[in-house]
């Protein structure tokens, strides 16, 4: 049993030194963060102990991954991330593409409103990724026109909808309540992966505890997912009824689950999980969006 046990997870220990490393983490710094022993986090490294179910949740929790790919995973080789740069602007944006696809044809040029939205929408996507502050009400607006385009007959309105909850979604899941206290060190033009990590980036179980300002900021998550569900659920069903968006229909339900904005019973970590498998299934099964959500971002 026990032999069986050890080839079940025999990548984990490569994985978690892997991780550990990649991000700059002493032993005793993961041990502190999950409430385990600095001896446990060797043993695990070496394959010498195999953790318990509830540390092994805590483990990838801590790194914002899902069990599954914390088992099943390859970490072993990941280069350490603590210099690379968060506010690189043309990786950011190779990024921001390869996850929310913003999509144009000439014929959706041919409506007055998706026009315009598009064109709103393409100012607004440039002074996020270079951090510049610009009225939070011509998101709406954009969003409205798209709507309305839709209405009209322009199925490419659906889509970027959707990209901008979507893209509200992933700053939901992305960003802690300690990261956003200190906004400020992640604004710094030099500022790097450390900073995200001394920020409240990686989870411990300190996090469990919930302050005023995090049950905010949870309560905030919560409302956005409940006032927004419906539309993204409905915009996804139209994108996966109309045979040309389809596979982006498709690829946008796995990033649903993914980053766990469905109201259902499942863990974070189980919806992740799913997103996760959907994911790959889309991908080997030829969709271009997953597959190109599955590599690295290349700066052009």
């Amino acid at each position: 049993m026990i032999h069986l046990e050890k080839r079940f997870f025999y990548k984990l220990g490569s994985n978690i030194k892997g991780l550990r490393k990649g991000y700059g983490e002493t032993q005793l710094a993961l041990a502190t963060a999950i409430g385990v022993e600095s001896t446990a986090i060797s043993n695990y490294e070496l394959g010498e102990r195999i953790p318990e179910r509830d540390v092994l949740l805590k483990i990838a929790k801590h790194y914002r991954i899902t069990e599954n790919e914390l088992l099943n995973g390859n970490f072993a080789n990941i280069k350490n991330m603590l210099k690379i740069p968060i506010n690189d602007k043309e990786y950011n944006k190779a990024m921001f593409d390869k996850m929310f696809p913003l999509i144009c044809t000439d014929k959706a040029l041919e409506n007055p409103h998706f026009k315009e939205a598009y064109n709103m929408h393409q100012e607004m996507y440039e002074f996020i990724i270079n951090g510049v502050e610009f009225d939070s009400d011509r998101i709406e607006q954009c969003m409205e026109l798209y709507d309305i385009a839709r209405e009209e007959g322009v199925i490419e309105g659906v889509a970027n909808y959707l990209w901008w909850l979507f893209f509200f979604a992933f700053t939901f899941t992305f960003l802690t309540p300690q990261m956003l206290d200190n906004i400020a060190n992640l604004k710094k033009k030099n500022a790097t992966v450390k900073d995200i990590i001394q920020n409240g980036y990686l989870l411990s179980i300190d996090d469990e505890s919930t302050d005023d300002e995090t049950q905010e900021f949870f309560e905030a998550r919560k409302g956005f997912i409940e006032e927004n569900e419906v539309s993204m659920v409905v915009n996804i069903y139209r994108l996966k009824h109309t045979p040309k968006y389809q596979e982006l229909g498709d690829y946008y339900l796995a990033l649903y689950y993914k980053l766990d904005i469905v109201s259902n019973t499942l863990s974070t970590e189980m919806n992740s999980a799913v997103g996760d498998e959907m994911m790959i299934a889309f991908s080997l099964m030829g969709n271009p969006y997953a597959d190109n959500f599955k590599t690295p971002p290349n700066k052009e």
